[in-house]
């Protein structure tokens, strides 16, 4: 749970940065 949790906000993260970037 612990790990999916970790992975669920990795993603999140990447798909923030990937929207500054793109900005």
């Amino acid at each position: 749970m612990k790990h999916y949790k970790v992975k669920s906000y990795a993603s999140r993260q990447l798909k923030v940065h990937e929207k500054t970037f793109i900005k």
